[in-house]
């Protein structure tokens, strides 16, 4: 059972059958998890041990990373940068979010320009709804990493361009409703912002939980 709190299967193993929950969510950590289990049981691991350490991993920080401060919709923080990162992400979370999936994402500066029209059409696969902001601009134009992200654009009534990250963050949790999901992709575990001649402090994780309280949107 695959939900936005947990994951539970059936393992069948040479010890017999078991149920395992784990505090990971999606398809793809119930393979990292079954990977897991397999080479600690290879390496003759105690079992008690090591199915009790899975049950208590709560993941890495920034990678899809659930903020609950009490609102009626799920937010999840990933660090997925890449189409396919983005691709497997919003993939899963459109399989176990019942009403509409939204994404804040934006591409680096300075790096590969080939991938961004690649991951706008792969948010667009998936998507409601998409909010494109600043990534890490560094020391490239935002508008040029916003010319090279539009040709990639399938939709342009799905998805809207916002300078400042933080505001686009904002209006994403504005829009969210009881039942929707909100995906804020791309920075993950970051606890910054570069630009071409400064370093900001900035955290998705955090400004979410700021703008939560300041909005009131808590159940």
């Amino acid at each position: 059972m695959l939900n936005f709190k947990n994951s539970t299967f059936k393992l069948v193993w040479p010890q017999g059958e078991m149920r395992v929950d784990s505090p990971l969510i999606g398809r793809y950590n119930v393979s990292n998890l079954l990977a897991a289990i397999a080479t600690a049981w290879g390496l003759g691991r105690d079992p008690a041990v090591f199915l009790a350490r899975l049950r208590a991993f709560k993941g890495v920080p920034g990678r899809m990373e659930r903020i609950d401060e009490g609102q009626a919709f799920n937010v999840l923080v990933d660090y997925a940068h890449t189409d396919d990162a983005l691709r497997n992400a919003l993939g899963m979370l459109r399989v176990i979010t019942p009403g509409r999936l939204f994404v804040v994402f934006g591409c680096g500066g300075n790096r590969d320009r080939a991938k961004r029209p690649m991951m706008v059409r792969a948010v667009q696969e998936f998507a409601d709804f998409a909010f494109a902001t600043a990534d890490n601009p560094r020391t490239e134009a935002l508008t040029q990493i916003f010319a090279d992200m539009q040709t990639g654009v399938t939709d342009a009534k799905k998805i809207t361009w916002i300078d400042d990250r933080r505001r686009a963050i904002s209006l994403a949790l504005d829009a969210c409703k009881p039942g929707d999901c909100l995906l804020i992709a791309g920075k993950g575990h970051e606890s910054y912002q570069e630009f071409a001649d400064t370093v900001i402090p900035f955290d998705d994780r955090q400004v979410v939980r700021e703008l939560i309280g300041i909005k009131a949107l808590k159940t």
